[in-house]
C-alpha cells in the first residue's frame, strides 16, 4: 500500500512540475533532463539508505545504461 501512495505522490508532482514548467515557457529538453537529474538523486538515496551499492557491478553497466537510457528516454520525450 505505501509504494502505491508513494507511486501516487510522484505522478502527481511529475504533473505538478511539468505544467509549472510550461507555464515558464521551460524547453522541452530542459524540462527532460531535469526529470532525469531529480529521478536520478532519488533512487541514489533510497539506495544508500537500504545500503545497496549505487553503481552495477561490472558486467552489468553497460547494457544497463544503454536499455534503461533509451527507454526511459523515448518514454520521457513521448510524455512531453
Amino acid at each position: 500500500m505505501s509504494l502505491a501512495v508513494c507511486g501516487v505522490g510522484a505522478y502527481g508532482v511529475t504533473v505538478g512540475a511539468g505544467a509549472w514548467m510550461a507555464r515558464r515557457g521551460t524547453d522541452m529538453y530542459a524540462a527532460v533532463g531535469a526529470r532525469f537529474l531529480v529521478a536520478g538523486l532519488v533512487v541514489a538515496a533510497v539506495l544508500r539508505v537500504m545500503g545497496r551499492p549505487i553503481i552495477p557491478v561490472a558486467g552489468e553497466r553497460l547494457p544497463l545504461a544503454v536499455v534503461a537510457g533509451t527507454l526511459y528516454a523515448i518514454e520521457a520525450i513521448c510524455y512531453y
